[in-house]
């Protein structure tokens, strides 16, 4: 039986003086009461956003993030184009190179955590200024 990985959350919110955010990490057994709030851009309650990893920096794909941020699956990226191509070559080092060009998308979105149940029946309640904490 396959055990599911760890699911992320994240907490996202902006204020003028500067943004603010808090990651939720959930790990085998434990569960949250979580309202899932419509983003202001896209179509739904995430957005979509990739990006490669080289050299300790992330590079945005254009082809794999969401429209609402501009991407497009027509796009041009010259990184992809170049993963491909080395994720095809037969040497190992070079195709796991190809491999680690290759966009790591992620999902952000914004929610409200009411309750947490850290898996040991211990719920423990949100206070609501914690919840609706802008």
């Amino acid at each position: 039986m396959k055990q599911k990985q760890n699911t992320e959350a994240k907490e996202t919110t902006q204020t003028p003086a500067e943004p603010m955010e808090r990651r939720v990490t959930l790990n085998l057994n434990e569960a949250a009461l979580v309202r899932f709030l419509p983003m202001s851009i896209g179509d739904g309650w995430f957005v979509r956003h990739a990006y490669h990893l080289l050299s300790k920096s992330s590079i945005p794909c254009p082809r794999r993030v969401s429209p609402a941020l501009g991407g497009s699956r027509n796009a041009a990226c010259p990184v992809c184009g170049l993963a491909k191509k080395l994720s095809a070559s037969h040497d190992n080092a070079i195709r796991e190179f190809g491999l680690h060009l290759c966009a790591k998308m992620s999902h952000v979105t914004s929610c409200l955590i009411f309750r947490f149940d850290p898996g040991y029946g211990e719920i423990q309640e949100k206070p609501e200024s914690e919840s609706l904490k802008p």
